[in-house]
């Protein structure tokens, strides 16, 4: 879907990336982490030229970007970054439809997606006339990704979107866009300096610093074999504990009952853990059995559920 083959970006004498290789595949949740700095947004941004590189190649579905018309090749792709760049003075839906009044989509057409995307991102059709002002972070931040989703796009590049969002809301968006990436398959760019967020959401994750790669792997080779010592220090001691959001509390119930207050029945591990924790206990109620500290340790060593 995505390559890029020993890409370099160069301002000034600086290389800000420098011969990055990696290939993302169709429907990957691809996710950029590192310290500001480390050259994450500006890999983004090549991707749409909105910053040109230096030299190297990237393709497209196996086409190099330099065949596309500029505002071609971004049709292809959403961008969602993390101040949404609503327009003001545009309501919800007018916001939405950007796009598809660019493409010239008739209006019926237009309407329907608008509609669609809303109830896909979680907000009801009384949304559509707010202005962005009248919505909290969280929603507005709904709004960017159906606004970025609205044409369909096989891409999705994302820079830092969930990071203005609180942290009582910010988790709960992160489930709701994994989720409907899953449900879509979009093949999404994330960037991100946020380890937790990284390791829930990622598919994949490409840890930078200064411009190169670090390590690129899954999240969960990721906390078990750490590269180097940098790489061991960014994910820090809690990164085990971020994993086990990624792990559902259902596939390792065991058919034991136990007393106390359930769980939800979708509930991660790192959920059954704190409630452990809470109660001073080795196992948790959960909706037709129970979840043990053991079952969370074979999670933690790559056990099968």
């Amino acid at each position: 879907m995505i390559r890029m083959e020993k890409v370099t970006k160069e301002y000034d004498g600086f290389e800000a990336v420098k011969s990055l290789s990696l290939t993302v595949e169709k429907g990957e949740l691809f996710v950029l982490l590192g310290p500001s700095g480390c050259g994450k947004s500006t890999t983004l941004r090549l991707l749409n030229k909105m910053v040109e590189r230096s030299s190297g190649e990237i393709y497209i579905e196996g086409e190099n970007i330099d065949s596309f018309r500029v505002e071609n090749l971004r049709r292809k792709m959403g961008y969602v970054i993390q101040s949404t760049g609503l327009f003001p003075h545009m309501d919800v839906a007018a916001n939405i439809a950007t796009v598809p009044e660019l493409l010239k989509w008739d209006k019926k057409k237009t309407a329907a997606r608008t509609l669609e995307l809303l109830e896909l991102v979680g907000l009801n059709p009384s949304y559509l006339k707010k202005r962005p002002r009248e919505l909290s972070g969280g929603e507005a931040q709904r709004v960017g990704v159906a606004r970025a989703l609205a044409a369909d796009p096989h891409i999705l590049l994302m820079d830092e979107p969930f990071g203005a969002v609180d942290p009582l809301n910010r988790v709960r968006i992160q489930k709701e866009f994994r989720a409907i990436q899953q449900k879509l398959q979009k093949t999404v760019l994330f960037v991100t300096h946020d380890v937790e967020e990284a390791l829930l959401l990622g598919d994949r994750i490409l840890i930078m610093r200064d411009g190169e790669i670090v390590q690129l792997d899954t999240p969960e080779n990721m906390i078990r074999h750490p590269q180097d010592a940098f790489v061991r220090e960014f994910l820090g001691g809690e990164g085990v504990l971020s994993l086990l959001q990624r792990f559902s509390g259902k596939d390792y119930r065991e058919e034991i009952p136990v007393e106390g207050e359930v769980l939800s029945p979708d509930c991660t591990l790192k959920d059954a853990l704190s409630a452990m924790l809470l109660h001073g206990t080795t196992r948790v109620p959960l909706s037709g059995g129970s979840l043990s500290l053991e079952g969370i340790l074979r999670a933690m060593r790559g056990d099968r559920a």
